[in-house]
């Protein structure tokens, strides 16, 4: 029968901890079906023009902060004969400001710049969780 000793448990809580902490960077939420209609309306409007022969529009809100959320498209493969090329790929960021979800940036190749979302004052672990920024 195997026993677990010191240096075995220490080595679980290890794991343990750091597997809570790594989902707790990414721990983005789905939003309810009023906020997502609201963050929509505060995004691109080209996001509003995916169809589900296309693909999913995906929407999440911070839960480091409430007040900001992304959105992208998650591409179907292969997709729809009816399906346009839209002009646009990557990530919207969105703030609810003044009570309205307003449009910040789009993260289209992936390295917004960290300058450009400290003037908006986005908090780091926000840009962290919902693009991926290492700012």
């Amino acid at each position: 029968m195997w026993q677990a000793g010191r240096g075995s448990l220490a080595l679980v809580a290890t794991i343990v901890l750091a597997g809570g902490l790594a989902g707790a960077t990414l721990a983005a939420r789905p939003p309810s079906p009023s906020e997502r209609r609201a963050i929509l309306a505060g995004a691109e409007p080209v996001f509003a023009r995916v169809t589900a022969a296309c693909g999913r529009t995906v929407v999440r809100v911070s839960t480091v902060d409430s007040a900001y959320a992304s959105v992208s498209v998650r591409w179907r493969k292969p997709a729809g004969k009816t399906c346009k090329i839209l002009p646009f790929s990557g990530t919207d960021l969105v703030a609810r400001r003044a009570g309205r979800w307003q449009f910040l940036v789009n993260d289209a190749s992936g390295s917004v710049r960290c300058d450009y979302l400290k003037r908006q004052r986005v908090p780091r672990a926000v840009s962290r969780e919902l693009l991926g920024a290492r700012c």
